[in-house]
């Protein structure tokens, strides 16, 4: 779930976005925003499943990444 969550996000809110323009379906732009917050639901669901362990496993593993993150948070005062 976790790793699924991007590409459903971003590629199914992109599909009905594209559908929305093309098709002049106005419905096509909530199901786009639908889509994009079930995505991230499904990201928070993911994350509970795996459980913290697997959590601080993964932040392990790639702590270039996470640096790069708290970097940001901390600079735009989060």
């Amino acid at each position: 779930m976790v790793a699924l969550n991007v590409p459903v996000g971003w590629g199914g809110s992109a599909l009905c976005l594209f559908l929305a323009v093309h098709c002049d379906s106005p419905i096509c732009y909530r199901l786009a925003a639908l889509i994009y917050l079930g995505s991230w639901l499904m990201l928070g669901v993911g994350i509970l499943l795996a459980g913290r362990g697997t959590v601080r496993s993964f932040r392990a593993r790639i702590p270039r990444a996470w640096k790069a993150w708290r970097r940001m948070r901390h600079a735009h005062g989060e």
